[in-house]
This record gives structure tokens, C-alpha cells and sequence, in this order.
């Protein structure tokens, strides 16, 4: 880059006119005097040229403004400079980082998109079914895909499930109702869920009446049910064994519940508030405590004891392996904001890692974890792009090798209810 400067065209500056010959006659004896007034008056003149350029190249002094002269008749009229063209919306950091990420294969697991269960191995990511209602949660079973959420309107309170598979063109079975979420149990025979009732009862007049169920899956006979009366809503985290794990509350007032089906529901360990995932075979779970989203892992009944000279991790994001035999989160160590997050893969029964690896990105990257195998897990992460503009990815990430790349993108318009991740 350089800098450099226009010359400009400065106007002529004249004594005057020539004298006509024969108008005056020079007095006698006054050639010298009249030579040196002219040398004067060219000092002057060219003083007073040299001023008036230092004043046109330097802008205005500070002493005021500059009188310029209007544009002679028929001179061009200066035209304003024009604007810059506005430079591209800059991309987000996490943007950025995907785009320095390498592109892989495409996951051979389904996608649900905002209700659409898509195959991202085929051309232009092909729909294999379709539900009308979003805000998805997906869950894969032997018996096919459940499917979870509300009306696409927004404006139905009704929840809405089906089971699709890829091999019939509608759901094998489905409904709606005022259900909470719908869990499965590790045989997938059995699905536990809430149904809100009465709003208070003549005794207990600000208290919810909710019911918990126990029913066949898929056909959703009900086999056992609980009636509780509650001051904040209730719903089902998932199986652990034959019992159920329950979440009561929102916010910083938050506490999980254990029902056994046919007997009592009764709170858990007071530390633990929400429940982040379970395993249902192995009796797992990750409880949150408090209301940071911050996870141990549990068996229920008893705390599963830390590896040596090591304090139990904050686990967030967590996810089972569909044998149970895996779990994997980002983990940090309780209370220690400026260490970095680390993707782990954790064996179960012992806990031990057989996989680790600081994560990536601007955040850093965190999201939705799929553990496919003891070396891959996929992440579903999104962030935005421009202020109207979302990317979504599913990433591969191999904690062993300590390594990642782009299974899956996609950038939109808008934003997305829900990406999810399910076996086939």
C-alpha cells in the first residue's frame, strides 16, 4: 500500500492588463523608483499566490473557514465520492472452525431433522419418512424410530408420538394425548411416561395431579400407574433396571425421583437434581447437581467410586453406548472454569478412560454425543453463522487419535427445532 498525492491545477494570478501605449506619458527622472515598486509589487503578488495555494493543498486553518469562489458558468459540478460497497457479513468463529475442519464420510446412521428422518449417505440428504410436528426427540429401537414432539403450529399443547420404520410408508403405530416424553426400557418392551390430570385437587388446591405410567411397548397398554400430586412438573428421565427415574422441577428447585413400578415413588440422593442420561441394562445413570449442569456418574443405589488420586469430572453432555458397556461426555474437573474441556470415552462397569482428547473450537465445541464405538463418537453441534443464518454439523470425532472431521453440514435460513442422531 501506498500514498500519494493528485497535483491540482491552480489558477493564473496576473498583475493586471497590459498598459496601452499613448494613454499616459512617464514622467521624467522616475525610471529607477518605478522599476523597484514593480519588483515590490511581484513579491507581493507571488507571496499572496503562494498563501492562497498552502491554504487550497492544507484545508481551512483553524482561524475559520475559507471563502471559496461558486464554479464558473458551464464548468462540470463536483461529483460526491462514491461509498465503499459493504464488506461481506463475517463469519462466526465457530463457522470458521468448521470450515477448517476435514470433510469425511457421510454417517451411516438416520438423521431427524425437524421431524424429516433423512439419510445423509444418499444425494441431497433423501427423506426416508416424515412426521408432522417438531421440536423431535428420536429414539431408536429394535421395533423401528420413536418420535416425539409437538404440532408444527406451535399452538396445540398436544404431544404427539410415532414409530416409523423404513420399510413401511406410515407409522406402524402412533398417538397423542397429554403425555410427557416417552422412555424405553433396555428390552424395549416397556415405556414409562407422564400424563398431567387435574389442576389441584379440593384438599390440595395449587397442587398438579399427575399420573406416571408404566406400559407396553409398542402397542402402549398401560400395566401400572401412579398417581402424584405435585407443585412443578414432572417427567420421565428413563429406565435404570426395572425402575424409573423421574425429574421434578426446573431452574435452581430441581430434584429426581425414583419409582418402582406396583410400589412407592420416593426422592433420591438430595445432591442429585436432574437426571442428564441413564443406561437402562446396567443400572447407570449421570445425575446432574445442582443446577449447572454438572454430572456424575452413578449406579443407582451407590456412587461409582473414582479412579485413584482423581477427583470425579463434571460430566456434561452424556451418552451410553447402545450395549451399555461405553459412556462418553465432555468432562472438566468440578469448579475449574479455565481448565479445557476434554471429549472422554469412559468403559463401564469400571470407569476407566480408554479415550480422550481436548476439544476443538472457539467455545470450546460441546453438543448432542452419539457414541458409535469404543474409538468414534458423533457430536451434533450448530451456531450461527450470520445474524439470520444457522450451520448445523455432525461431527466424527475419534478421541483415540485425537482427531475430528465434518460428517454432515448444513446451513439454513433458519433455525432448526432439533437434529438428532439414530441407528438405522
Amino acid at each position: 500500500m501506498y500514498w500519494g498525492v493528485t497535483p491540482r491545477r491552480h489558477d493564473t494570478i496576473s498583475s493586471g492588463p497590459e498598459p496601452v501605449s499613448g494613454l499616459f506619458r512617464r514622467p521624467p527622472g522616475l525610471a529607477v523608483p518605478i522599476a523597484v515598486a514593480m519588483v515590490a509589487l511581484m513579491l507581493l503578488v507571488g507571496t499572496a499566490a503562494y498563501a492562497i495555494v498552502r491554504i487550497r493543498d492544507d484545508g481551512p486553518s483553524s482561524a475559520g473557514p475559507v471563502a471559496t469562489s461558486p464554479p464558473s458558468p458551464g464548468s462540470p459540478s463536483p461529483q460526491p465520492s462514491p461509498e465503499p460497497s459493504p464488506s461481506p457479513t463475517a463469519k462466526s468463529a465457530m463457522a470458521q472452525f468448521l470450515d477448517s475442519l476435514p470433510v469425511g464420510a457421510p454417517p451411516t446412521q438416520r438423521l431427524v431433522v425437524d421431524g424429516q428422518v433423512i439419510d445423509p449417505s444418499r444425494a441431497a440428504d433423501q427423506v426416508i419418512r416424515s412426521v408432522a410436528f417438531t421440536r423431535t426427540i428420536a429414539t431408536s429401537t429394535r421395533h423401528g424410530t420413536l418420535l416425539q414432539g409437538h404440532a408444527l403450529d406451535g399452538g396445540d399443547p398436544t404431544y404427539h408420538w410415532a414409530l416409523v420404520t423404513d420399510t413401511s410408508p406410515e407409522a406402524v403405530a402412533g398417538g397423542s394425548g397429554d403425555y410427557g416424553v416417552i422412555r424405553v426400557n433396555a428390552a424395549e418392551t416397556r415405556a414409562a411416561y407422564t400424563r398431567h390430570d387435574t389442576n389441584g385437587t379440593p384438599d390440595r388446591p395449587d397442587d398438579d395431579v399427575i399420573t406416571v405410567e408404566l406400559a407396553t411397548f409398542p402397542e402402549m397398554q398401560v400395566v401400572a400407574r401412579q398417581r402424584l400430586s405435585m407443585t412443578q412438573p414432572t417427567q420421565v428421565s428413563g429406565f435404570v433396571g426395572t425402575r424409573v427415574l423421574m425429574t421434578r422441577g426446573d431452574g435452581g428447585d430441581v430434584a429426581t425421583l425414583i419409582w418402582t413400578p406396583g410400589g412407592a415413588v420416593r426422592t433420591a440422593d438430595r445432591a442429585w437434581t436432574s437426571t442428564a442420561a441413564t443406561e437402562p441394562a446396567g443400572s447407570w445413570a449421570v445425575v446432574n447437581q445442582g443446577d449447572g449442569g454438572c454430572g456424575i456418574l452413578v449406579r443407582v443405589g451407590r456412587t461409582v467410586p473414582p479412579p485413584p488420586s482423581e477427583s470425579p469430572p463434571c460430566m456434561r453432555s452424556p451418552a451410553f453406548s447402545a450395549d451399555g458397556t461405553l459412556v462418553a461426555a465432555f468432562e472438566a474437573p468440578i469448579q475449574a472454569d479455565d481448565v479445557p474441556t476434554l471429549l472422554r470415552m469412559r468403559e463401564l462397569p469400571g470407569g476407566g478412560v480408554i479415550g480422550e482428547m481436548p476439544m476443538p473450537g472457539p467455545s470450546p465445541l460441546q453438543g448432542e454425543i452419539t457414541v458409535v464405538s469404543p474409538e468414534e463418537v458423533l457430536i451434533v453441534t450448530s451456531d450461527y453463522i450470520a445474524e439470520d443464518r444457522m450451520t448445523y454439523a455432525v461431527l466424527r470425532c475419534i478421541p483415540i487419535l485425537q482427531r475430528c472431521e465434518v460428517a454432515w453440514r448444513s446451513d439454513v435460513e433458519r433455525s432448526f427445532a432439533a437434529v438428532s442422531v439414530v441407528q438405522p
